[in-house]
């Protein structure tokens, strides 16, 4: 059997490689890779069938949750915990009903970095200690772009991004009413009647921290 390949993205190299080497040596029946930027992590993604990415929550071609959402798009079935050297209650429930399935604080010794991977390896999701008992409500509008699509949820990265239709068909290589047939969708799911409007309630949950 194959080992499980775990993705670190972290653009500082001393905690890239940390997590990477010193996991290593306590995990030898997974192996790691690392990477700088978002988009060496989704290079990465399509080349490989990582068992787990650990994803900063802020690096370069990310920033918030716009990494998460950027990787759910392009690889949804790929598990992904957030890394991050701060924890706020909102951010995390965010990230959660975003698609994450963890959130490590950079803080972590260890032990306990360990057994968090262990955990999300085996399909737990993995909160931060500090947060036990306290109740996690998700921002309203990341609980609709949960029910987005993956390709539903890149589109709407490219409007927030201020791209047209017609551009955001050509990037995608599907026609321009194909597009517009996924707006309405986008519309109808987040509850919102002008791609404007969706606009600015997905920047306020993509670009959370």
């Amino acid at each position: 059997m194959t080992s499980p390949l775990i993705l670190v993205a972290d653009d500082h190299p001393l905690f890239r490689d940390a997590v990477a080497v010193g996991m290593a040596a306590h995990l030898p029946d997974c192996r790691f890779e690392t990477a700088a930027t978002l988009a060496e992590a989704l290079t990465l993604l399509q080349e490989r069938t990582p068992a787990l990415l650990l994803l900063d929550l802020d690096m370069p071609g990310a920033e918030g949750l716009s990494g998460l959402v950027d990787v759910r798009a392009a690889a949804p079935a790929v598990s992904v915990a957030i890394l991050s050297a701060t924890i706020v209650p909102a951010v995390v429930a965010n990230a959660i009903a975003l698609g994450a399935r963890g959130y490590l604080h950079k803080s972590l010794d260890i032990t306990e970095m360990i057994r968090a991977i262990r955990g999300l390896l085996a399909g737990a999701l993995w909160l931060p200690p500090q947060l036990d008992g306290v109740p996690l409500a998700s921002h309203s509008t990341a609980t609709k772009l949960a029910m987005l699509s993956p390709q539903q949820l890149r589109i709407l990265r490219m409007v927030t991004s201020g791209l047209l239709n017609k551009q955001i068909a050509a990037e995608l290589g599907i026609g321009e009413q194909t597009v517009k047939d996924h707006i309405t969708m986008i519309l109808r799911k987040m509850g919102v009647t002008t791609r404007t409007q969706a606009a600015v309630e997905a920047e306020r949950a993509f670009f959370a921290r």
